[in-house]
């Protein structure tokens, strides 16, 4: 079989991620709550206005924090250059809105780990093995900790040409991230 490594010494695990290789026990939770809203308006078919608002709260921030978005575009040439041989179709369009990211769970505390030693020579001592022993871990936590938020303003267009036989879009962005999770 194509998953199956012949001669693989069975206590390594050389075919699984990293994060796999240390088999062990743990318990995560998160608990999230989330309203989302959303609206669309169509102005005499030329005018499309798209507006959304989501509010979330979690278990690994404080608070409750909103994330709001907006959208219009506006079909010109339904105004403009209605019998137009060379431009048989355009559109501008603006839309502007923020999204959020949570934190890992329980970055917001210092928690406790299990206590080991170790030499340099390659043998270790774990104390979860002789009845358990912990440490606080000197990664500290963040109670004031708030979820990441990435902001973007775009602007483009869409353009058909010769009777929709030729597309271009073209798009300009700019976004900006705060409060940036490295955990």
């Amino acid at each position: 079989s194509q998953f199956i490594l012949n001669n693989q010494d069975r206590f390594t695990f050389i075919n699984s991620t990293l994060a796999n290789r240390d088999p062990y026990n743990s318990i995560e939770e998160l608990v999230n709550n989330r309203i989302y809203g959303i609206a669309d308006i169509d102005m005499y078919d030329k005018v499309f206005d798209q507006l959304t608002v989501a509010s979330e709260a979690a278990s690994t921030f404080k608070g409750r924090f909103t994330y709001p978005s907006a959208t219009v575009a506006y079909e010109f040439t339904k105004d403009f250059l209605k019998n137009n041989k060379l431009l048989s179709y355009g559109k501008i369009r603006l839309s502007t809105g923020i999204v959020g990211v949570e934190s890992p769970a329980y970055v917001w505390s210092t928690n406790y780990v299990n206590a080991s030693s170790a030499s340099g020579w390659g043998e270790s001592l774990d104390g979860s093995q002789f009845g358990g022993s912990i440490y606080r871990s000197s990664v500290q936590g963040n109670p004031d900790i708030k979820p990441e938020q990435k902001s973007e303003v775009e602007i483009g267009t869409d353009l058909k040409f010769f009777k929709n036989k030729i597309a271009l879009s073209a798009t300009y962005y700019q976004n900006k991230t705060t409060d940036a999770i490295f955990a």
